[in-house]
């Protein structure tokens, strides 16, 4: 798990720590994981967001420069990543004043393998190339990140070998009415957002 501003207020309702796991903790984030009660594995940035440098004290810190080429959140990802591990959870780091950081956050997914990024609100990953099955009660929406072939089945609004490119939003707000939909993708890769329906 890496946890990034702005951090969701019900973090223990969200992510379940379990062995094995690694929470990574990124620059402001710092604090809100320590008041919600978690450990920090590792801490990442360069803390110019963070008001109280005194919590990194007894933390393993990857302490970043100031002016860089790359945000905190990706360095912590360029980290977790050489840790190989299966799943990557960016938790927050969508919303806020900085409406950049967000895209910034959301374009990573492109980057990363095994990645999503999920807030209290909604999950966001990436589909490539494949049939993909997905349980979801809520509203599901798909973007194009590249031009792609797509066929939707048990959806409330179906495709069928609909070539949606990066500009088209027809994928806003769909629903799974059967036990389950398939997402079958030919060519390309898309977003998916799954949003709670009270949103």
């Amino acid at each position: 798990y890496i946890v990034v501003h702005p951090v969701p207020k019900h973090l223990k309702q969200m992510i379940s720590i379990k062995d094995g796991d690694f929470l990574i903790a990124v620059d402001q984030a710092v604090e809100d994981v320590i008041l919600q009660g978690f450990h920090i594995n590792l801490a990442v940035g360069d803390f110019d967001s963070l008001k109280n440098h005194a919590l990194l004290k007894g933390l393993e810190v990857l302490r970043l420069d100031v002016e860089k080429d790359l945000t905190d959140t990706e360095s912590a990802l360029i980290y977790a990543s050489k840790m190989g591990f299966k799943a990557i959870n960016l938790v927050g780091g969508l919303g806020g004043l900085r409406f950049e950081h967000s895209y910034a956050n959301i374009l990573l997914l492109s980057k990363f393998k095994n990645l999503s990024i999920i807030t209290e609100q909604s999950k966001v990953f990436k589909l490539s190339v494949g049939r993909h099955k997905l349980e979801f009660d809520g509203y599901v929406s798909l973007f194009a990140l590249e031009d792609s072939i797509l066929s939707l089945e048990g959806f409330k609004y179906l495709l069928n070998d609909y070539e949606l490119n990066i500009t088209n939003s027809i994928g806003i707000s769909n629903e799974i009415v059967d036990s389950f939909g398939i997402v079958d993708i030919k060519y390309g890769s898309l977003l998916v957002f799954l949003t709670k329906k009270e949103q």
